[in-house]
């Protein structure tokens, strides 16, 4: 749907035929869609459709992909918990990140297009495989920054800030916000009868926190 003109564009005749689509994404710009259809990925150019690249991955469920915020890069990460990251000017397969056993349910550069975070969630308390885990990468060395998983410590919601240099925990009653090393910056008490969205500011650290439960919470840091 193109809101500028207030108008909808037809997929062409021949997508409309045996087309399962698991994850679509847009760059930034608006010019370049991610398509993760049953036989594969694939970027297309919108307005003539014409495909740019494909990648023959239909085994492997991909549900979060996204691209950096000058659209030179795009990553996706799949059910098994590798994260994917390519050029998309040569189509190259930059890196490869192993973050832990269980599905994608978050990926994001930071603004530079520096780093790469992602988050992981199984959704499962049966098997210790399968549980929450964070991965932070340098993309110009390809080093890991950091690699939580989940523990008694740390087993609220995480949500990164836009630098990827800090992360939110919500717990029962308390929000932290830690640099990557796991070091507290600042915490606050979330009263347990607060059912709203609660703007906060805590140490320079402003997030805003709704509701108190983990399981249904979520954390936003302010752009800076």
């Amino acid at each position: 749907w193109n809101m500028s003109t207030d108008t909808c564009q037809e997929l062409p005749e021949n997508w409309q035929q045996h087309v399962f689509t698991y994850c679509v994404c847009f760059a930034p710009d608006g010019r370049t869609m991610l398509n993760h259809r049953s036989c594969g990925v694939m970027f297309v150019r919108m307005g003539d459709w014409r495909e740019l690249h494909y990648l023959d991955n239909a085994d492997v469920f991909i549900p979060m992909a996204t691209f950096s915020k000058d659209g030179s890069l795009v990553a996706f990460g799949d059910v098994e918990g590798f994260v994917h990251v390519l050029d998309t000017r040569s189509w190259t397969k930059l890196f490869r990140f192993r973050g832990g056993f269980a599905s994608v349910i978050d990926l994001r550069f930071s603004d530079d297009g520096s780093r790469l975070g992602a988050i992981g969630d199984g959704g499962s308390v049966f098997y210790a495989e399968n549980k929450r885990w964070l991965g932070v990468w340098d993309l110009k060395s390809g080093k890991r920054l950091a690699h939580w998983t989940m523990t008694k410590e740390l087993e609220g919601g995480w949500f990164l800030s836009p630098q990827l240099d800090r992360v939110a925990v919500l717990e029962w009653g308390v929000g932290k916000v830690m640099g990557l090393d796991g070091e507290g910056l600042c915490s606050l008490e979330i009263p347990p009868d607060v059912h709203s969205t609660l703007p906060v500011s805590s140490g320079g650290n402003p997030f805003l926190v709704s509701p108190p439960w983990y399981e249904s919470s979520r954390a936003v840091f302010s752009p800076d």
